[in-house]
């Protein structure tokens, strides 16, 4: 970690730092989640960089199903997504009959893990949860409701589908401009098209999510939009040789 946000600090010049955080870790091991995530604040703030969580509530484990980690694959192969990332989506929530039941342990994570760093000028802003789709609304709702219920000085935001809640605009694009999307493309909406919608609400924004070459989204043709209407970035993956393989 101090090896690759060193890259950030003196290759890039980065100074914040979007990271999913494992709320089935802290189900698990609390002790253990926070000394990770002081570590992680600890090593950041070293390199002059601010840290976003995201408290994402589609990795909360049903009680009810058995933890068993699982192994990383070994079949690790550079340069294929997923090559060797270990998977931790067994037993995990969505938006489903479950739901009601789980909603506690949901809200005690948000409230007491933000009430703990409410005041905390590392942290630069709460991305409450990952591309929530249209059906998961009712939880993007309550998870906005707990978090002002704690009041922290950070900002709230969810990317997609909780714009009208959130304080700062946040959205995902991994399209070339002035392109249509491909078929392949995830939602399928043109990068102008998800400009505009950010930048319908007058709010400050932040594109938390994109570049991806295959689908022509450089640095070249994408950041001098950022530029021109003062959008804040962060690209999805720092490292090419990771497990994850982005």
């Amino acid at each position: 970690i101090r090896q690759e946000l060193g890259w950030a600090q003196t290759v890039v010049g980065l100074n914040s730092l979007r990271v999913f955080l494992s709320v089935s870790q802290y189900q698990n091991n609390r002790d253990e989640f926070y000394k990770n995530f002081e570590s992680l604040l600890d090593i950041a703030e070293s390199k002059g960089m601010t840290v976003m969580p995201v408290t994402n509530a589609t990795g909360l484990q049903d009680p009810d199903v058995p933890y068993a980690p699982s192994e990383p694959r070994l079949d690790f192969k550079p340069g294929v997504i997923f090559g060797g990332v270990r998977s931790t989506s067994a037993g995990s929530v969505r938006w489903d009959d479950r739901w009601p039941r789980l909603k506690p342990i949901m809200k005690d994570f948000i409230q007491t893990f933000i009430r703990r760093y409410s005041k905390d000028r590392r942290i630069i802003l709460w991305d409450l949860c990952n591309e929530p789709p249209t059906a998961e609304r009712p939880m993007v709702e309550y998870l906005f409701q707990w978090a002002r219920e704690v009041d922290p000085t950070q900002p709230l935001s969810v990317c997609w589908n909780g714009h009208d809640l959130s304080d700062v605009i946040t959205f995902h694009t991994y399209m070339r401009p002035g392109l249509s999307a491909p078929e392949a493309a995830p939602a399928r909406v043109d990068f102008l098209t998800e400009l505009d919608w950010a930048r319908e609400w007058k709010r400050p924004i932040l594109c938390t999510e994109w570049l991806a070459r295959t689908f022509g989204s450089l640095p070249e043709n994408t950041l001098p939009f950022f530029s021109r209407y003062g959008i804040g970035w962060y690209s999805f993956a720092l490292v090419t040789g990771g497990p994850s393989q982005y």
